[in-house]
């Protein structure tokens, strides 16, 4: 068994793309089963399953300027910091 994962990009929504030209597709759970069935085939239905979850659901802060090294990997690297 080889256990791995793949993170899917596309289109930012509004808000991220503020910040960045793509952002991960987030996946609302009522379409997993969909995401994860074999049965599915055409691309144009994969396409709908892979529309991100609602944008209001979403929320964007500033967070500190090491989160941009890949290095940086802990708790901290989320928390809001305040613009002066």
């Amino acid at each position: 068994m080889i256990e791995s994962c793949t993170i899917i990009v596309g289109e930012p929504d509004e808000a991220v793309r503020q910040v960045h030209d793509r952002m991960p597709v987030i996946l609302p759970r009522e379409r997993q089963d969909q995401w994860l069935s074999p049965a599915v085939t055409d691309a144009e239905e994969v396409k709908k399953i892979l529309r991100s979850a609602a944008p209001e659901r979403l929320v964007i802060h500033r967070v500190g300027k090491g989160v941009g090294n890949a290095k940086n990997d802990d708790p901290e690297m989320i928390e809001k910091v305040h613009s002066d």
